[in-house]
Order: structure tokens, then C-alpha cells, then sequence
């Protein structure tokens, strides 16, 4: 549903603008983005959901890590299981006299 969007993959959905949905179950909505994962979910502005049962939300954020989640303004977790949060972060940073930006890497 919107403008150059693909939901190429089964019970995917794709919503906005240049989405594409390709991973089995997977769900990708807003400005230009991939769940390509299965399972996936990717929201927002530029946003990639690359691994099985992950989750990208926010503004060109990247979640490659198997069941991770990356949310915030350019975070990408891409550890099993990891958790990035806040702006700037990756899985395995840590925050050093920064008051903006917050991981739980």
C-alpha cells in the first residue's frame, strides 16, 4: 500500500513510500524501508530489519543482529539478541561524557 512498495514475501506487508517487505512474515512501513528478515519488522526513515525476528525503528536505523532491536536516530545493533537505543549507538558502544546518547550494549 503507497508508492513503489513490495511485499514480495508470505502474509509480508509493505505501507508508505519505497518499502519492501521480502522476508517471511515480515512488515516494513514509512520512508524507504527493507524487512528483509523473517519475521522482520522495519519503521520509520531508512530503516533495515536484515535478521530473523528483528526490529528497526526510528530514522536510519539497522537491526542485522538475529532477534535484535535498534531504535533511535542512526543506531544499528547487530549482536544476537541485542538492544540499541538512543542516537549514534551500536551494539558494543558505550557512552563516555555524552549526555544524548544512551546504549545498553
Amino acid at each position: 500500500m503507497g508508492y513503489f512498495t513490495t511485499a514480495s514475501a508470505e502474509a509480508s506487508t509493505a505501507m508508505g513510500y519505497s518499502t519492501t517487505a521480502s522476508g517471511l512474515y515480515s512488515t516494513a512501513m514509512g520512508y524507504s524501508t527493507t524487512a528483509s528478515g523473517s519475521r522482520s519488522t522495519a519503521m520509520g526513515y531508512n530503516t533495515t530489519a536484515s535478521a530473523e525476528a528483528s526490529t528497526a525503528m526510528g530514522y536510519f536505523t539497522t537491526a542485522s543482529g538475529s532477534r535484535s532491536t535498534a531504535m533511535g536516530y542512526n543506531t544499528t545493533a547487530s549482536d544476537y539478541a541485542s538492544l540499541v537505543i538512543g542516537q549514534y549507538n551500536s551494539s558494543g558502544s558505550s557512552v563516555t561524557n555524552n549526555a544524548t546518547s544512551f546504549s545498553t550494549s
